[in-house]
């Protein structure tokens, strides 16, 4: 289904958005994080937010709008 570029690695979780056809998750290269959505049917990716900080738990809203994401162990951003 998709599998994260050479020198990123899966990390904090993902879900899939209410209408089923995209998800959304968290890869890792050293201390940057970023969001990526990617569509299921074909496995096509693009980057939301690249951060210096760690990112986990993302959450698309309806409508792929807004993304919700837990920013370290901080708390939450959108």
């Amino acid at each position: 289904m998709y599998e994260a570029p050479e020198g990123w690695e899966p990390a904090g979780g993902m879900s899939v958005g209410p209408d089923g056809t995209h998800g959304t998750l968290v890869e890792r290269r050293g201390e940057t994080s970023r969001l990526r959505m990617v569509a299921l049917a074909q496995g096509a990716a693009r980057t939301v937010v690249e951060a210096g900080f760690a990112m986990s738990a993302p959450m698309a809203r309806p409508m792929r709008a807004q993304i919700l994401y837990r920013q370290g162990s901080e708390g939450c951003g959108w």
